[in-house]
């Protein structure tokens, strides 16, 4: 498992494209896939970043081959500027080839790879509103870095530059407060829970949903987050808001498809990442599941979701199995 630092995109202005080829879709299949796979399917996925008080978007591109698992990159993104690089954003391969993917804004007519390719990055109803995707593969070329930048430029041939997210200007710095989550009191937010047998919280934060300009569309605020012991299984669970006022409705969740067991509820498999460091990159050869890395994220296990609206917000809960995960929200309500 490698991990990357986010990679920024500078520079001014470049000249008029001449030409340029269409990204791939956001899935399909390619003959040769990492790691030596052979045959991969592939799949890109986008999901609201889920930590407390943060704002954002998480990407992954998993990789799967007719024997296995063969290869996952992904990371997350706070939305606190009008950067046009949403989430992804970088290169990544072993010696068979190399990969670039990411999410931009729809201010991105056109990227440049590192061999001068460009490349036209595509729309998808999957996609977060007012969103591209792009992914392209090539065969690993000698004498160049394995990971390097992306340049992002606009229908005018100008070169758009990332501004840094600092804690300054991000929403992390709002306070966040610890509280029992038997006794959550009037926090807003705040997750209450009903009775029910084997069910038990182990802890809850919250951060005040407050307005703050944000110059992405659909962007969420997870103002909450909170986890739950069901008898032997950890599940976490995340309320999220509006990101720009959290008394109107917060926009629909992409990549979650009906519960046909549970009604209400809506699933998605492997998108869940509370407790995942935003502005982290990482790109795992060894078959591992996205935003599985060596931190407290990994307690709840598989990374599925499962959702349903509560009032204004959802609530999104991370782990277990759907029917675990639909026990959990049937007894969870909140006034966010």
């Amino acid at each position: 498992m490698v991990a990357l630092a986010l990679v920024l995109v500078g520079g001014a202005t470049a000249g008029a494209v001449i030409s340029s080829s269409r990204s791939r879709p956001l899935s399909g299949t390619l003959l040769h896939g990492p790691s030596g796979a052979g045959p991969s399917r592939y799949r890109i996925s986008v999901f609201p970043y889920m930590a407390v008080g943060w704002s954002g978007w998480c990407s992954s591109v998993v990789f799967n081959s007719d024997r296995s698992r063969a290869a996952t990159d992904y990371g997350c993104n706070p939305v606190e500027s009008s950067g046009p690089l949403v989430a992804g954003g970088g290169e990544f391969g072993d010696p068979a080839g190399e990969y670039s993917y990411g999410i931009v804004s729809d201010a991105v007519a056109y990227l440049r790879l590192t061999s001068g390719a460009t490349l036209t990055p595509v729309s998808s109803p999957r996609l977060p509103p007012g969103t591209r995707a792009y992914f392209t593969v090539a065969r690993k070329s000698q004498g160049r870095p394995l990971f390097r930048p992306v340049r992002l430029f606009n229908a005018a041939g100008a070169q758009l530059t990332q501004p840094v997210s600092t804690r300054e200007d991000a929403v992390e710095h709002v306070p966040q407060l610890a509280i029992n989550p038997h006794r959550p009191g009037s926090a807003r937010c705040a997750l209450h829970i009903a009775p029910a047998a084997h069910l038990v919280a182990s802890g809850e934060t919250v951060t005040p949903p407050v307005a703050w300009p944000r110059h992405q569309a659909g962007a969420f605020l997870a103002c909450a987050n909170a986890t739950f012991e069901l008898n032997a299984t950890r599940l976490g669970v995340a309320v999220l808001v509006n990101a720009g006022d959290a008394a109107q409705p917060a926009p629909a969740l992409p990549e979650l498809r009906p519960d046909p067991a549970h009604p209400g509820v809506l699933s998605g498999h492997e998108l869940g990442n509370i407790g995942f460091h935003q502005g982290l990159s990482v790109a795992d050869f060894g078959g591992g599941q996205a935003f599985n890395t060596p931190t407290r994220h990994q307690q709840f296990g598989d990374h599925d979701v499962s959702a349903r609206r509560v009032g204004e917000g959802w609530i999104v809960v991370e782990g277990g199995t759907s029917a675990q995960r639909a026990l959990v929200l049937a007894h969870l309500s909140t006034e966010a």
